[in-house]
Formats: C-alpha cells, sequence, structure tokens
C-alpha cells in the first residue's frame, strides 16, 4: 500500500566539490538498485552516481538487517523492521562529475560498473 510507504535515509554527508559559484551543482546524484547476478533471492545493492562530489558509492545491506530477512520471492522481501538498513560498503573516486551510472552482469557471476 502506498500509503504506508515512509521515506528515509541511507546516507548523509556527500561532500559536493567547488565550482565557484557558477552555479548549484547537486549531490548525490540518481541511485541505481542492482543485484548480484549469482544471488537473485539477495537483497539489493546500491549503486549511487555521487554527481558533483566527483565519485560513485555502493551501499550493501547492514549484516544485521540481512539476518532478520525473510525470502518471499526474489523481488519482495520482509523484515521484523519493516526496512533494510544500507551502510556504505565503499567508494570509487573517480576525480570527476559521474553523472550516470549502469551495471551488468558479468561473465565471471560479479557485476561490471559502468560510470559516465
Amino acid at each position: 500500500n502506498i500509503s504506508e510507504w515512509q521515506r528515509s535515509t541511507i546516507h548523509r554527508g556527500f561532500k559536493v566539490r567547488g565550482w565557484g559559484g557558477i552555479f548549484s551543482p547537486g549531490a548525490p546524484g540518481f541511485p541505481y538498485v542492482f543485484r548480484m547476478p549469482g544471488s537473485p533471492k539477495s537483497p539489493p545493492l546500491i549503486l549511487v552516481a555521487g554527481d558533483c562530489t566527483g565519485s560513485a558509492y555502493i551501499f550493501t545491506p547492514s549484516s544485521a538487517t540481512t539476518d532478520q530477512l525473510e525470502v518471499q520471492e526474489p523481488s519482495t522481501f520482509s523484515s521484523k523492521q519493516r526496512e533494510l538498513s544500507y551502510k556504505l560498503a565503499f567508494e570509487i573516486e573517480c576525480g570527476a562529475t559521474v553523472g550516470s551510472a549502469a551495471v551488468a552482469p558479468a561473465a565471471d557471476g560479479s557485476c561490471d560498473v559502468n560510470l559516465y
């Protein structure tokens, strides 16, 4: 039910690189939700294009919440906490604006991340 949906914040503190006041840059950018190809029943990971931070970020569910998950279907999860808790797994420093990203399955069962 959409009326029961609650917004939540998974991370704060994205640092925007200075642009000399020419325009107001944004951060973070768009999130991309994906699963590892070999784990279709696992909770999704989140890739965030950092936009003007010059980085991209990958967030994973924290172990505290993944231990409480009950898999109903590959795309549906329920938790005793009603929502998954995410933590920053790592930052990909690019040194330039990361406006968009793509995730694709790789031949070895992992994923390739492309940043644009």
